[in-house]
């Protein structure tokens, strides 16, 4: 997250709890996780699953009904390329929003030929996140492709 002077402030609707979102975190490193969890709740997601590996990550879809994937794009075993994939590729998750979060600039320049449904630079802000949610959310369709 970036430092606390290029933040604005948090408003009562950002805080607002969102009891139907359910998100899901997946990334390698335990500080990033944490933050992101950390800033879900400054916008009002309060359920958020997280997991360390992707593989584990998507092995665990089935029955969680989340409805917002955060991922990171570097990661050992499967990276968030090959995650990504697999949800696409599933027909009951194909519609799922999945947001890319990497600090690595060529991650920035090709997120949507990957598949994913948004981008996020890390280091990002708490509007930063709340704009995605905000985007990619109204956008979800809970059917089959």
């Amino acid at each position: 997250m970036k430092d606390s002077g290029s933040m604005r402030r948090t408003s009562k609707s950002d805080l607002q709890p969102k009891p139907e979102v359910r998100a899901l975190v997946v990334d390698d490193q335990s500080i990033a996780r944490l933050i992101l969890r950390s800033c879900l709740k400054n916008v009002g997601v309060h359920d958020t699953v997280m997991k360390e590996d992707a593989k584990e990550a998507f092995d665990g879809l089935e029955g969680s009904a989340v409805n917002v994937i955060f991922t990171d794009i570097q990661m050992p075993g499967w990276d968030g390329r090959r995650f990504v994939s697999e949800v696409r590729a599933h027909r009951s998750w194909c519609q799922l929003p999945v947001v890319a979060v990497s600090s690595l600039k060529e991650d920035e320049l090709n997120w949507r030929e990957l598949g994913f449904s948004a981008y996020m630079h890390k280091p990002f802000t708490v509007a930063e996140l709340k704009a995605v949610l905000d985007k990619v959310l109204p956008t979800y369709v809970a059917s089959a492709c």
